[in-house]
């Protein structure tokens, strides 16, 4: 009887819980994944830096560790039941996970990015989850505020209309800028209008503005520093000095 027992939890086990090579991250599902109860084991993203993590229940944080190399690090020590976690990458990908400690050798977990991802940057998804975040007030995963930007500066004018740099994060692949405008007339506002050469992505706060109204744009831009937005900010700022 019990090695029926046995049979049927291994087999449970293959079916439910796939082979690490099939692990293949889907930010609409719970990936459910399976490690040693035995010794410390290793989540990697592939390609990525896991750069938040949030468990449940809340006493679990004690099992985690996540490494300045983006890494996460899970000590089986305690646990009785399944480990339920929630992981965001640098890129912004969240996956939620359902980890079961079983009897057997020690294996890090290799969690493949979607394709779009996967792929490298260029996500159409990704920049609005940037933007979305962005203008709401916050910062995207691994974007830090560039504190050297002149916030006061005058950039550029589109359609008569000033716009000045109110924010700016960045990390190394991407800048989100925050800009302010006040429009000088009754105007339609369109995304095309603030587009520039290393831009990827543009999100307006209005479509159509009154006179005197102010209004935001928030870009996603790519090319590091050296780009049109920065050369704008620091012309004008030398000009003003």
């Amino acid at each position: 009887m019990r090695r029926w027992s046995y049979i049927i939890l291994v087999f449970q086990t293959l079916v439910f819980y796939p082979a690490l090579a099939d692990l293949k991250m889907s930010p609409s599902r719970v990936v459910k994944i399976r490690m040693s109860n035995k010794g410390l084991g290793r989540i990697t993203v592939k390609g990525q830096r896991i750069e938040h993590v949030f468990a449940y229940p809340n006493n679990f944080n004690e099992n985690l560790q996540l490494h300045e190399s983006g890494n996460l690090y899970v000590s089986p020590h305690g646990l009785n039941g399944p480990m339920f976690l929630s992981i965001i990458t640098e890129e912004g990908v969240s996956q939620d996970l359902e980890v079961r400690f079983m009897m057997q050798s020690a294996q890090p977990v290799i969690l493949e990015p979607p394709i779009e991802v996967a792929q490298g940057p260029g996500s159409q998804a990704l920049y609005e989850y940037y933007l979305k975040v962005f203008s709401r007030g916050g910062n995207p995963p691994g974007f830090t505020p560039y504190r050297s930007a002149n916030h006061s500066c005058r950039a550029w004018q589109v359609n008569g209309t000033e716009l000045r740099l109110s924010r700016a994060v960045w990390n190394s692949k991407y800048l989100l800028l925050e800009y302010c405008g006040e429009a000088a007339r009754n105007m339609q506002l369109y995304p095309e209008a603030f587009s520039r050469t290393h831009d990827v992505a543009v999100k307006l706060s209005h479509g159509r503005v009154e006179s005197g109204e102010q209004f935001k744009v928030y870009i996603v831009t790519k090319g590091g520093w050296n780009n049109d937005h920065i050369k704008r900010a620091k012309a004008a700022k030398r000009a003003a000095s």
